[in-house]
C-alpha cells in the first residue's frame, strides 16, 4: 500500500486566508476560537487531496467536472476522453454542421456540392 506524508501545506490566498504555511513535520494540532480559520485549513487539505472542501460543496455550486474543466488548463487535454471533450465543446457551441464549416472558408465551396448530392 502507498503512503502519503504530508510535511507541509502552504495556502496562499485561499478562501479567508492570504498567506498560511502549516508544518506537519511534527504533531499538530489546530485550535482556536470560532472563525480563526481552523475549517479553512481543512478544506486546503482535502482541496489538495480530493479537488473540493471538506463539505464536499464544490458540487453544490458548480458541476464538479465543469469546474475541473475551467479551473484547470490540463483537464480538458489530459483527463477526459476526446469523445467526452467533443460533447464538452458541442454543448458550449452547438453543433456544427458540414454547411457550417464549409461556409467559413471560401475555398472548401467546391465540397459543398458533394455534401449535397
Amino acid at each position: 500500500m502507498s503512503e502519503i506524508k504530508l510535511k507541509r501545506l502552504a495556502l496562499k490566498n485561499f478562501k479567508g486566508i492570504k498567506n498560511l504555511a502549516v508544518d506537519f513535520e511534527q504533531v499538530t494540532n489546530i485550535y482556536g476560537e470560532n472563525k480563526l480559520g481552523k475549517t479553512t485549513v481543512f478544506d486546503g487539505f482535502t482541496w489538495l487531496l480530493f479537488d473540493k472542501d471538506c463539505k464536499d460543496r464544490i458540487s453544490k455550486i458548480i458541476d464538479e467536472p465543469l469546474f475541473k474543466l475551467i479551473s484547470n488548463p490540463l483537464y480538458f487535454s489530459l483527463n477526459i476522453k476526446w469523445q467526452d471533450g467533443r460533447k464538452v465543446i458541442l454543448d458550449i457551441i452547438g453543433d456544427i454542421s458540414k454547411e457550417k464549416v464549409i461556409n467559413q472558408n471560401p475555398d472548401l465551396n467546391p465540397l459543398l456540392m458533394s455534401i449535397l448530392f
